[in-house]
């Protein structure tokens, strides 16, 4: 398995914290690029990741297919959410990244419903970005209530990106709904068009339109790719796994992975795991 070699770290403000809240840093990482899809982690608190270089790159998740992301993307990862950055190989990666926890943020998720979003925003003007990080980090040792203020103003541009790549600013709220209820629920498509009040026709047609392929194809793919990363990142056993993320049963799990990797779970879970 190859590994990640730092080339450059670089933090600019370390703790500081209220009483309803606290950055713990603001830094800057410049790696050389693996290929080390294997290990999962996560944090205790939030991370949001500004991309400065990064193209190619790839967005992990248990709660997520592989998502794609390039310069200028923000990523947010909430606390003990368990992801990974796949950079193809040979590609510089460098990010910014803010890390902060409390209340406040907790506040402020929950009124947003941060988890029903999906984690990356696109299209951000990469210096107007990192100069707001930046400004977090110079306000955060003599005026911590106010980094935390501008914590949440990074937080509204990254939302704000996302509703309209998500249509959620016209109060189209379905999709993160949908994803959810997809990957993990076993909801036939008719009872999800319902739940987000569409016909059954409308919402075939608008799904296919905003993902390419069928709400089936969809939660095929999630789903194989949710198991790969159990198989993978686990010791859980296949009737677990399959059980767990809303299989009928083993030989349903086994007949739909192999649809998506080409192999089954066992013999995937026993090339893969050689290469650790």
């Amino acid at each position: 398995m190859m590994t990640r070699k730092t080339h450059y770290f670089k933090q600019y403000a370390a703790e500081s914290a209220t009483p309803l809240g606290k950055v713990v840093t603001v830094s800057t990482l410049v790696t050389d690029p693996g290929r080390d899809i294997l290990s999962l982690r996560t944090l205790p608190q939030y991370a949001l990741v500004l991309n400065i270089h990064a193209e190619g790159g790839k967005y992990r998740s248990l709660d997520v297919p592989d998502l794609a992301f390039e310069s200028g993307s923000c990523i947010l990862v909430l606390p003990n959410q368990a992801h990974r950055y796949i950079v193809t190989k040979g590609r510089k990666w460098e990010q910014m990244y803010l890390v902060f926890e409390g209340e406040e943020f907790d506040l402020w998720a929950d009124k947003l419903s941060l988890q029903n979003y999906m984690p990356i925003s696109h299209g951000h003007d990469v210096s107007a970005m990192k100069q707001m990080f930046m400004e977090v980090a110079e306000t955060s040792a003599t005026s911590p209530l106010t980094a935390q203020t501008k914590v949440l103003s990074i937080l509204a541009k990254h939302v704000d990106a996302l509703r309209k790549e998500t249509g959620q600013l016209e109060g189209e709220k379905w999709l993160a709904k949908v994803y959810h209820l997809l990957s993990d629920t076993n909801l036939s498509v008719h009872e999800i068009a319902a739940k987000v009040s569409m016909s059954y026709e409308n919402f075939r047609k608008r799904f296919a339109q905003i993902e390419g392929v069928s709400a089936l194809a969809y939660r095929k793919k999630a789903r194989a790719e949710k198991a790969a990363i159990h198989l993978l990142s686990t010791n859980e056993t296949i009737a677990h796994v399959a059980e767990q993320l809303g299989y009928y049963d083993e030989s349903h799990f086994s007949r739909q992975f192999k649809e998506v990797r080409g192999m089954s779970p066992r013999a995937y879970r026993k090339q893969y795991t050689k290469l650790t």
